[in-house]
């Protein structure tokens, strides 16, 4: 018998109150919040840096989530926390890419 595993954001998590956000990515994650007026804008190059850092930080939550749906039991717990830090940080970043042009 094969189980299958639901690809849940860790947004969806945090409403069911199943995983606590960092302020940033939490206030990133719902729109609420004061956000910080930046220093300066980023350049080009700091954009595509930040694109690339999410899509490879992406590819790497894809990766486990696939491990995760033929992992043993005693190994799921560390590849879903793992999972949820990768997913915590792409928010964290992706707000800051909001700054991007």
């Amino acid at each position: 018998m094969t189980k299958t595993f639901a690809r849940i954001g860790i947004a969806t998590l945090a409403v069911a109150g199943l995983v606590a956000l960092p302020a940033t990515a939490a206030s990133a994650a719902t729109g609420a919040g004061p956000r910080m007026a930046a220093a300066a804008a980023p350049t080009p190059q700091e954009c595509a840096d930040l694109r690339r850092r999410i899509e490879g930080l992406e590819a790497q939550v894809a990766a486990l989530q696939e491990r995760l749906q033929q992992a043993p039991p005693h190994h799921r717990a560390a590849l879903v926390k793992r999972i949820l830090q990768l997913q915590a940080t792409v928010a964290a970043l992706a707000a800051d890419l909001e700054d991007c042009p």
